[in-house]
């Protein structure tokens, strides 16, 4: 006999309130009905489990069976004690069963051990002392042990309970060695001394600048920098300032304004020495590049959609990017790169926790953003349409770097993720996992508001995209390479 649609919703109630998880289901239909609840219902919640399971007894004729495996498993449960009680005895008739074959248990019987308790009883004690130690000290091995015989329970069953357990327990434990790894070796590099000494050890002044809410500049400051000056022809440099090693929260609080969910969770990170450009590429380096050998990819030498020497190199995509530092690492005998998506996040920051390294908003005096918001993260300016030449204005960050905010976006190494789980915490590319279908960028740009380009945000593009907001820097992580 089918179940009603009523009698459905009961009954699914009953097993969800009786087996409040899929590994007690799952053992529940195992050893009472010897039926694999996998093979049954697949994957999913565990109402949509339970919905297939209730489904497929009942086009199969052992909807009954079901109802008194799940009383015989938890005969304390109320509900299913209702649905023993209504729904078996209404259909005794038609099962040609006594009221005596309902499964109510005498008060006798109802002290007898439940085997398939035992065993949730047992998955219940391992799970919480391998949460305790992992892996199980021998002590702790010799209780579980002890405990399985006094349940009189079967090798092959706690294997059953114990292998996946472990399995995931071990992935969580080799995360974890990995981070303390990662950890350990980036420790290491902070107490070595730097060994990016520039070619030419330059120090050059600069001016940082701190606004209030109202866009006014309330601190103003002259520091200094050690950078590199690269020579590469023709008198055109490339300045590479240096990038103190440190540690920092990476990602954005919950309480920023404009903060998106992938810019979580916050995680602190470590990050080495290393050398960064002082601006975005520009088009007079770009074009000087493009006209060296070839390492894997032809290069347009002109690929820019507004166009000036000083201008940041735009409409290169990311296989560019990384041709025009493979370049450019032949051609200085030094090895540039893009940076990790950590290490531009790390020197945007230089030192600083709000949502700018100006402060708690920009205005368009100090960046080249889209200003016809007004969105908490900016005052409502000018919007230029345009891309400014690096430098335009006056102040940069504590670390001497310049347009860290607006512009152009800037390539990073990593492939994207949705979020920070798992993320390096050494300042290393992330380049495992994720989708390598986009690569990161970071910095906001020219046409976009001012919540876009703060400090933590982060977006994601096709690595062949090529746009007219989009550019990139370089950074060097080590001296010089051999030929």
């Amino acid at each position: 006999m089918s179940l009603s649609g009523q009698q459905r919703k009961k009954l699914q109630d009953a097993l969800i309130d009786a087996f409040p998880n899929t590994a007690s289901l799952e053992q529940m239909l195992s050893f009472e009905l010897d039926k694999n609840l996998r093979v049954i219902a697949g994957e999913g919640s565990l109402q949509d489990i339970v919905f297939k399971l209730i489904q497929t007894a009942n086009s199969q004729g052992w909807v009954e069976d079901l109802v008194r495996a799940a009383c015989d498993s938890n005969p304390g449960n109320p509900l299913l004690k209702t649905i023993a009680q209504k729904f078996l005895t209404n259909h005794s008739q038609t099962l040609r069963v006594t009221s005596s074959q309902i499964p109510l248990k005498s008060s006798a019987q109802q002290h007898e051990p439940i085997y398939p308790q035992n065993l949730v009883r047992y998955q219940q004690a391992f799970s919480e002392a391998i949460e305790r130690e992992f892996p199980l000290s021998e002590p702790t091995r010799c209780q579980l042990k002890q405990l399985q015989e006094s349940l009189q329970l079967k090798e092959k069953e706690v294997l059953q309970i114990e292998q996946p357990i472990v399995f995931q327990k071990s992935a969580e434990y080799r995360k974890q060695q990995e981070r303390i790894r990662q950890q350990r070796q980036t420790e290491k590099q902070l107490q070595q001394p730097s060994t990016l000494q520039p070619s030419r050890s330059l120090v050059i002044e600069f001016d940082t600048a701190t606004v209030n809410t109202q866009g006014e500049i309330t601190v103003q400051q002259r520091s200094k920098v050690r950078y590199r000056a690269e020579d590469l022809d023709n008198g055109l440099g490339l300045q590479i300032v240096l990038i103190p090693p440190g540690r920092f929260m990476m990602g954005s609080p919950d309480s920023e304004v404009g903060r998106q969910i992938d810019e979580s969770p916050q995680h602190q990170v470590t990050v080495a020495a290393f050398l960064m450009s002082k601006y975005p590429i520009t088009q007079a380096q770009w074009t000087l590049v493009a006209n060296l050998p070839k390492v894997n990819l032809d290069l347009e030498p002109y690929p820019c959609y507004f166009t000036g020497e000083k201008l940041p190199v735009e409409g290169v995509s990311w296989y560019e990017a990384v041709e025009f530092c493979a370049r450019l690492s032949r051609g200085t005998e030094r090895a540039y790169r893009l940076p990790s998506e950590a290490e531009w996040e790390y020197a945007c920051r230089a030192n600083t926790v709000t949502p700018f390294h100006f402060g708690q908003i920009i205005t368009t005096e100090l960046a080249n953003f889209n200003g016809q918001s007004v969105d908490g993260s900016a005052l409502k300016r000018e919007y230029r349409r345009e891309t400014t030449e690096v430098g335009y204005f006056q102040y940069a960050n504590a670390f001497g770097l310049y347009d860290m905010h607006g512009n152009v976006g800037e390539w990073c190494l990593d492939n994207w993720h949705e979020n920070y789980e798992d993320a390096p915490i050494n300042g290393s590319a992330w380049t495992e996992g994720g989708d390598n279908r986009y690569r990161v960028l970071r910095g906001g740009c020219w046409s976009l508001y001012a919540k876009y380009c703060r400090s933590a945000n982060r977006s994601k593009s096709e690595p062949d995209k090529k746009s007219n907001r989009i550019g990139f820097r370089v950074v060097c992580s080590s001296g010089r390479i051999s030929k």
